[in-house]
């Protein structure tokens, strides 16, 4: 069900539509980290500008992920963000990859027999009598009775993220930023 809805990613309005290969069914979430409104400003970065852009993406054959970017602003914020025209690099360089070491014979993802449905837009969850994969209901209030653990104690899955300005990502990035930051090997090689 997830790789239907990253499948989208190469469709019309998707983030990397025009990167896709023809032959070849992909999924992929791209993202763009920016710096802190203070950084902007200190260096007078323009708006376009973005610290980090990444691509993960994945065939039924081959998963890769491309990350581009900087870890820390240099001294004057010379060379450290990404402008406009260089934030398409990854899905370049990812759709090229892809084209290169991927056969093109339209293999699809394999749907696991606990899913239901032909196509992408009609999948649900087998077993579930009103074919939905959550007890909440529209407007997003749970059903307490499934709330609460078999000792009693209720748990809840909410984060407080009344933060919605973008400054909750610490300075070393966001979580798929950190994880996939080859600078620091290429770093520790250099030294």
């Amino acid at each position: 069900m997830l790789a239907e809805i990253l499948k989208g990613t190469f469709k019309a309005y998707g983030s990397a539509y025009g990167h896709g290969v023809s032959g070849v069914n992909l999924g992929a979430k791209t993202g763009t980290g920016t710096y802190g409104a203070e950084i902007y400003q200190q260096y007078n970065l323009p708006d376009s500008a973005a610290k980090d852009v990444w691509i993960n993406g994945f065939s039924p054959q081959y998963t890769m992920s491309v990350w581009m970017g900087f870890n820390k602003v240099k001294q004057y914020g010379t060379n450290s963000f990404v402008g406009h025209s260089q934030q398409e690099y990854p899905q370049y360089l990812f759709q090229d990859v892809m084209s290169d070491i991927s056969s093109k014979d339209g293999e699809d993802f394999k749907k696991p027999k606990d899913v239901n449905g032909s196509d992408g837009d009609n999948l649900s969850v087998a077993g579930h009598p009103d074919n939905n994969t959550t007890n909440r209901s529209v407007h997003g209030d749970s059903d307490t009775s499934s709330s609460s653990s078999s000792n009693g104690s209720s748990s809840s899955s909410n984060s407080s993220s009344g933060n919605t300005n973008g400054s909750s990502q610490s300075s070393s990035g966001n979580a798929l930023t950190r994880l996939f930051n080859l600078n620091a090997i290429f770093d520790d090689k250099a030294s």
